[in-house]
């Protein structure tokens, strides 16, 4: 922390302020190593909705129960990430996969911030998905 600082101040950067740490880490020669002991938990704040006010968040719990029995926190942290990698499509991807999935979800990030209920989203993606049900019914030997 003395040669990379603590977090940033988000109001005041460019990017993310996980991402703008790792970065001064990196900048500052420093490495972010793997352990076999659990030493960090991230919660990302858009996914836990961390500055909503009525917001559930999971810090609380997570430090109850790693002061009731840390080992067996350590052990639920690995065995659920372990299945959530387990069942991720994008560990199989090519760099042109890879890529062509970004901008799907950089597509989806897009509509998320319109409004998917909003005209002429709506329609138009209701038809898009009624339309890939179909083709899976299709595939699937089902009827259409």
């Amino acid at each position: 922390m003395e040669d990379c600082g603590w977090w940033g101040r988000a109001q005041q950067l460019s990017r993310p302020v996980d991402m703008d740490f790792v970065r001064r880490v990196y900048l500052a020669g420093k490495r972010i190593e793997c352990s076999q002991q659990l030493s960090v938990v991230k919660f990302p704040s858009a996914q836990w909705r961390a500055y909503a006010p009525q917001s559930d968040l999971p810090q609380e719990r997570y430090w109850r129960a790693m002061h009731a029995d840390a080992e067996e926190l350590h052990r639920r942290v690995f065995r659920e990430a372990f299945f959530v990698l387990a069942q991720s499509r994008t560990l199989k991807l090519s760099v042109c996969e890879a890529v062509s999935y970004a901008f799907r979800l950089l597509g989806r990030r897009i509509i998320d911030f319109y409004g998917r209920e909003r005209w002429p989203l709506a329609p138009l993606l209701y038809w898009k998905f009624q339309s890939a049900l179909q083709q899976r019914r299709r595939v699937r030997g089902l009827a259409p």
